[in-house]
């Protein structure tokens, strides 16, 4: 169930008020990197687990969000149905990476 949803940094935190079991968050929001402010979001949304979805090819950003706290990392290319599986694996405990990563 989709429980709020935000287009930038205030909202994203907002939203972490909700206490949602899975994030799922863009890299980038309005121009700012969602790195700036994930650990915050993790802190608000004890226990969430967070899936980074991307455009990015670049892979240090990538690793950066999983050093963050991110339990996830999903190219923006990829087929839907990779989506609704990486959301079942990190809700139930697993992560979801590249092998590059």
């Amino acid at each position: 169930m989709l429980i709020g949803q935000a287009s930038d940094r205030t909202a994203a935190l907002e939203a972490a008020h909700m206490q949602p079991d899975v994030i799922l968050i863009e890299l980038v929001l309005q121009d700012e990197s969602t790195l700036d402010f994930l650990p915050d979001l993790l802190r608000i949304a004890e226990g969430a687990r967070v899936l980074v979805v991307t455009g990015e090819t670049e892979a240090e950003a990538q690793v950066q969000a999983v050093r963050l706290g991110a339990v996830g990392v999903l190219q923006k290319t990829e087929p839907a149905s990779n989506l609704f599986k990486a959301i079942r694996k990190i809700h139930s405990g697993e992560l979801w990476l590249r092998r590059a990563l």
